[in-house]
């Protein structure tokens, strides 16, 4: 939904930059409040803190990644605190920018593929297929919504929502899987199915069930 801000945003970011590397005189009236770049590395610094000491409850996929893209922050924060104190706004730039770089590269090779691996249905339908899936039902139950979409599209069926598992109907199906938070106890459903398997997946249980 937000991704039609992002060319104006890069325009507007250039433009901003742009004027302020073209300044002639260091000691412009600008150059003498700038309140911008302050604010950029001061929220910086703010960022990377809160990372490194709250990360660790926020519970997410990619928290072993956290504590350098943490670091990184603050440490773009505080040389760009010096450079904004000495005037050096060209060097400035190349700080953010470099900063930027090493950013991007830290989230898609290691921040990316953390949270792929269980926020994306794609592995879990793969997982799904190498335990010889063969278009049994299959029914979430306790999963977010989006990984019971995307697990219905990388599948090619659809797959059932339930908010109960009383409300699982797979009497025509001779077996059928379960998708569930990891953690389900076969316990809640034992007394109405059989377990033929359980997957643990990352934060999801996999189980293969058929009707007693």
């Amino acid at each position: 939904y937000i991704l039609p801000i992002f060319p104006a945003m890069a325009l507007l970011t250039a433009a901003y930059w742009e004027d302020r590397l073209m300044e002639s005189s260091p000691q412009s009236a600008q150059h003498k409040r700038p309140w911008v770049e302050l604010f950029q590395s001061i929220l910086m610094i703010t960022a990377g803190l809160g990372l490194l000491i709250w990360g660790h409850g926020l519970n997410l996929a990619a928290e072993p990644s956290l504590p350098l893209l943490s670091w990184l922050m603050i440490g773009m924060g505080c040389i760009g605190l010096v450079l904004i104190f000495i005037e050096n706004y060209r060097a400035l730039f190349l700080c953010y920018l470099a900063g930027c770089a090493l950013s991007v590269l830290l989230i898609v090779h290691q921040i990316f593929p953390q949270i792929d691996a269980i926020e994306s249905s794609r592995q879990l339908a793969a997982k799904l297929e190498s335990e010889e899936y063969q278009g049994e039902p299959v029914f979430t139950y306790g999963v977010p919504r989006r990984i019971a979409y995307g697990l219905s599209f990388y599948l090619n069926s659809e797959t059932n929502i339930i908010s109960s598992l009383d409300q699982i109907d797979a009497r025509d199906a001779k077996s059928f899987y379960l998708l569930t938070v990891s953690s389900a106890n076969a316990a809640e459903f034992d007394h109405r199915f059989e377990v033929e398997k359980e997957v643990p997946f990352h934060r999801q249980r996999l189980w293969k069930l058929h009707s007693k």
